[in-house]
């Protein structure tokens, strides 16, 4: 006979993947953005174009965010088509994750992130390494250092040798 335990242990993995099965479905079942957007590039330097793009109704609003700082609100005027973009130009001082918030009237109707780079300013020349022209007194240097530590070594190996005999 089969007692109460056995039958918990049976099913207990079945319902852990109903239950995870669950899970992976209900992100899907989320109401999807009114207008949804799509941001081009994710990531770049200052001085790049963001374009965002969607299809939908078009927003009426957009207002741009970095971090914590004060939002910037902008009206936008676009034609009631079936796609529509917008673009942003970053510029130096911009750097670090922006949040792109697009409205419908005083809705706001979907939420896009970007972030704006540093620019690469280094070259293969600016990393490369040129010999310098004291390198000869560098190794002099190190050479004498080396031998006044081993020198010093010695004496005050001999010193407490010398002690633990007496």
């Amino acid at each position: 006979m089969v007692g109460n335990g056995a039958i918990r242990i049976a099913f207990a993995p079945l319902g852990a993947l109903l239950l995870l099965m669950g899970l992976a479905v209900a992100p899907t079942l989320a109401k999807e953005p009114s207008c949804p957007v799509h941001v081009t590039p994710r990531a770049a330097p200052a001085g790049t174009i963001f374009r965002f793009d969607g299809t939908g109704k078009a927003p009426t609003g957009l207002t741009i965010q970095k971090g914590n700082a004060e939002p910037i609100g902008h009206t936008i005027d676009l034609r009631n088509d079936d796609a529509w973009d917008v673009s942003v130009t970053s510029r130096p001082g911009d750097e670090g994750l922006w949040a792109a918030t697009f409205w419908q009237k005083t809705d706001p109707c979907a939420t896009v992130y970007f972030r704006v780079t540093l620019t690469d300013t280094a070259t293969a020349a600016d990393i490369a390494v040129t010999p310098s022209s004291n390198s000869p007194a560098l190794v002099l240097l190190y050479l004498a250092v080396t031998v006044a530590g081993l020198a010093g070594g010695l004496v005050v190996g001999r010193m407490r040798r010398a002690h633990s005999l007496n």
